[in-house]
């Protein structure tokens, strides 16, 4: 996210961080907030976009034989170069979708509506979110910020349905990340295909 994309955004006192507070990896260990680690994050909502406080938290499991020290964030944690997302992650008010960037549900539930009833494109939408949401900065900034607000607007789009898709269906595994979403979906293509079939 460029230093850009933080100008005029206002700031609030909302945080993010995993609801879990015992490990479910080892089931051992507790959840300790990294509190040090502490990340600025943009989330984009309805009614404008505005900062919030991602805090990690950590698996204090430190056994010499096994030990576990598995990170934890809102939505997800990550264990072994994986990105696992919570079972309930579309439940939440808010959905991680990079290190720095979030999307709230109601706002992608209408993105989705966008692209799938009124054919709308990921630029398109994000001119839209900008001249709604951002009227008041300067033409330069605007475009800038179009271009960049695409890319995150179609990742969100991707994430968020693959991840409601495949808890609908019930896609063995769905919510395990190897790398990106269009790895996952390849990855998962022939239980998808299977269960649209059943329909």
């Amino acid at each position: 996210t460029k230093e850009s994309d933080f100008e005029n955004i206002r700031e609030t006192y909302v945080v993010l961080k995993t609801k879990h507070t015992k490990c479910i990896v080892c089931n051992v260990g507790d959840l300790i907030e990294q509190t040090t680690e502490k990340e600025k994050m943009v989330v984009y909502s309805r009614t404008g976009t505005y900062y919030a406080n991602h805090i990690p938290s950590r698996c204090n499991n430190r056994n010499s034989f096994n030990p576990c020290r598995t990170p934890f964030y809102h939505n997800y944690y990550k264990k072994e170069g994986k990105q696992i997302y919570d079972h309930e992650a579309l439940k939440d008010e808010i959905l991680v979708t990079s290190d720095q960037t979030a999307f709230t549900i109601d706002y992608l539930v209408e993105i989705v509506l966008d692209v799938t009833i009124c054919n709308g494109n990921f630029e398109s939408l994000s001119k839209k979110y900008s001249l709604l949401q951002n009227r008041r900065l300067p033409t330069d900034v605007v475009e800038r910020r179009i271009e960049a607000n695409r890319k995150r607007i179609a990742e969100a789009f991707f994430l968020f349905t693959y991840l409601e898709l495949g808890q609908r269906y019930g896609i063995p595994n769905y919510q395990v990340l190897d790398s990106d979403v269009d790895t996952a979906i390849l990855k998962h293509k022939p239980a998808f295909q299977s269960s649209f079939r059943e329909l």
